[in-house]
């Protein structure tokens, strides 16, 4: 461990921990809000039999199996909840991690070579190195999900159920030559469109 190696690690793990932080506080929001969502609808669904009920109509089982308690269990939930978890255990480590190297910054001092603490900066190195993998992993990850679901979406299946390879292929090419006769603006005003567009 040096003062060198010290300050990089500071500085990265600064930066992972701000994205860590944002995503696990987005997870975790969007877990409750799916929770709270399910729940209210659950509820809605209980007060309708309880009327129902009350009229003197008997509910059959497919709605009373509607309403019963269950856990989130849904692929999505199951998803969130893996990243909540990782995405927590990623900010603890990298918090004890900084912790330890700070403290060993303070105690070393301006002369870091008579504590080198060979193993801080080994754990140090793996507990940084794993939540940059963890970062990237959980970019791709999420671009592929996205890909995925657009594939399987029934707008997207219906596509391609209802026109066929080429027909679908000649329209992608009527397209790309349309937008080559068209004249493109220089790259100043389509940046200052973009630019008008966000305000």
């Amino acid at each position: 461990m040096s003062n060198d190696y010290a300050a990089i690690l500071t500085t990265l793990d600064g930066a992972i921990l701000v994205i860590g932080t944002a995503q696990f506080v987005s997870i975790h929001k969007r877990l409750n809000e799916r929770q709270l969502s399910m729940s209210r609808e659950r509820f809605e669904r209980k007060g309708r039999l309880i009327e129902a009920l009350q009229r003197g109509e008997e509910p059959d089982d497919a709605e009373l199996f509607a309403v019963r308690e269950r856990p989130l269990l849904s692929p999505d939930t199951l998803l969130l909840s893996l990243a909540f978890l990782v995405w927590g255990t990623l900010v603890a480590s990298v918090v004890a991690v900084q912790i330890k190297v700070l403290r060993w910054a303070a105690m070393a001092g301006a002369r870091p070579e008579m504590n080198p603490d060979p193993g801080l900066a080994r754990l140090a190195y793996l507990i940084t190195g794993a939540a940059i993998l963890v970062l990237l992993f959980e970019a791709m990850t999420r671009v592929l999900i996205r890909a995925w679901r657009f594939l399987t979406s029934r707008e997207s299946q219906d596509y391609r159920e209802r026109y066929s390879s080429e027909t679908r292929r000649e329209l992608d090419e009527k397209v790309k030559e349309a937008v080559g006769r068209i004249p493109r603006k220089p790259w100043s005003q389509r940046a200052r469109g973009q630019f008008d567009r966000l305000r």
